[in-house]
């Protein structure tokens, strides 16, 4: 059904900030892609056709994959440590904060339970955990309680890819918030059985969907005090808006880094012409930022080794004769073959010599390679113990591993928290039914102690 007057106003509206958002967060987008191909997925290094190399011949170093490997399942494995600040010298106070302290545990227990249903293998922690290291830039994650079919309380905890989120800051809380992604015809037929589109084509076989892709803008805002949220497809309102019943912000957003975005970049504006936009660019480096140019330097220079070692164990031959029309019966190559020459016809075989690499290549290897190793963990955080170290050297050594790590681990720390402080607080108006967490029932009523909120940490061991 076509949208309204009032409808097509209020999406346009919203199409235009999320378009107009997307063209500023595109530049950071883009460098997330780029460095996940080869980062993560870790695409064969391909040598310029002026360079000689074989591709066969190419060497692709795997140490930023590994890199991410490990920083990322450290923090997605790391021990959660729930704690309420609470000074009250109270046994009262105290039995409610450890009782809340397990109802938090719980609820983010559930929370992997159903997206581990959904068909997700990790955790809420556990993707969260990838997004830092691998996406970089910010660190998100859907947080609302909600009610099923029989009005039992649901825990919504969704992490989202950095690069479908995009948002505007304000003062305490973002002030919108939209997650844009592409589902195909049919999928979105399946979650909103009464949206039709407006393009339909009366002919097709709508079956045939599942191969055609459509924007789906999941959009979030404040109006007059509520939390609201709207869906929209193909310019309609496949969910019209409504009240998230959240009492904070429902998505939990937070930067990777302390770094709050200094960089200025060019924005094309079709109304304004081209201007500095104050940008994300360079906000929140993923794992894979120190090796952004150190990586292809030491792919090149291995592939140089190895094109030059295959080049000897393969030899090229020079064959003389006097007519220079010399063939061999054999291959002269071959272990152990004998190979009858005539002195008489001047003939006789040499290997043509190989360019050999000189000492100041290895002192470049040797300074890339160092570079490399300082842009991640150190060898004994990759499990390379090449002698004993003392107590003081291992101190350093966990420094400056905690420095690689501690952007990543801190972003979801705090989103924890966010998602957290969103539960409780809906939890605590006393509109949900209990939540059973291990087998026990937390009902947490109204006029419970809301002190007990306050300043809930999340903390990894």
């Amino acid at each position: 059904m076509p949208a309204s007057k009032k409808d097509k106003a209020k999406i346009q509206k919203i199409l235009e900030r999320v378009d107009r958002k997307e063209q500023v967060f595109l530049k950071r987008t883009e460098i997330m892609d780029s460095e996940y191909e080869w980062g993560w997925k870790n695409i064969p290094f391909k040598p310029l056709p002026t360079e000689g190399i074989a591709q066969k011949d190419a060497v692709t170093t795997n140490g930023p994959h590994i890199q991410a490997r490990k920083v990322s399942n450290g923090v997605a494995f790391a021990e959660r440590i729930i704690r309420v600040e609470d000074d009250a010298d109270n046994q009262e106070f105290r039995d409610q904060n450890n009782a809340y302290e397990r109802l938090c545990i719980g609820m983010l227990e559930n929370a992997d339970r159903r997206l581990q249903n959904g068909g997700m293998g990790a955790t809420v922690q556990g993707e969260l955990a990838w997004y830092s290291v691998v996406r970089g830039a910010w660190v998100s994650a859907r947080a609302l309680l909600i009610k099923d079919d029989k009005g039992n309380t649901i825990e919504d905890v969704k992490p989202i890819d950095p690069r479908n989120l995009v948002y505007e800051q304000g003062q305490g809380e973002p002030l919108w918030a939209a997650i844009v992604t592409q589902r195909s015809k049919q999928d979105i037929r399946d979650s909103y059985p009464k949206f039709k589109f407006d393009s339909e084509d009366p002919v097709r076989d709508i079956d045939d969907d599942n191969d055609e892709n459509v924007r789906v803008v999941d959009y979030y805002w404040k109006e007059r005090g509520k939390y609201m949220n709207a869906v929209i497809i193909d310019n309609q309102f496949a969910k019209k808006a409504m009240d998230t019943f959240a009492e904070n912000f429902p998505i939990v957003i937070r930067l990777v880094g302390n770094n709050p975005g200094v960089m200025n970049f060019t924005l094309k504006d079709d109304i304004e012409g081209v201007r500095d936009i104050p940008g994300l660019e360079d906000v929140g480096n993923s794992i894979f930022a120190a090796y952004r140019h150190t990586k292809p330097q030491i792919d090149r220079l291995s592939s140089y080794e190895m094109a030059l070692t295959a080049k000897a164990v393969q030899g090229t031959l020079k064959v003389f004769s006097r007519d220079g029309t010399k063939e061999f019966d054999q291959d002269p190559l071959e272990s152990g073959a004998e190979l009858n020459l005539s002195t008489d016809n001047n003939e006789n075989v040499e290997l043509v010599p190989i360019a050999q690499l000189t000492q100041d290549t290895a002192r470049l290897r040797g300074q890339l390679q160092l570079d490399e190793s300082n842009a991640g963990l150190s060898d004994p955080a990759l499990g390379r113990l090449g002698s004993p170290v003392s107590g003081a050297a291992l101190n350093i050594i966990s420094q400056a591993d905690n420095e690689v790590i501690a952007p990543f681990l801190k972003a979801v720390e705090s989103v924890l928290e966010g998602v957290l402080d969103n539960l409780g607080s809906q939890y605590e108006t006393g509109k949900y039914k209990t939540i059973h967490v291990r087998g026990h029932g937390y009902p947490v009523q109204q006029a419970d102690h809301p002190r007990r909120y306050q300043g809930t940490q999340c903390s990894f061991g």
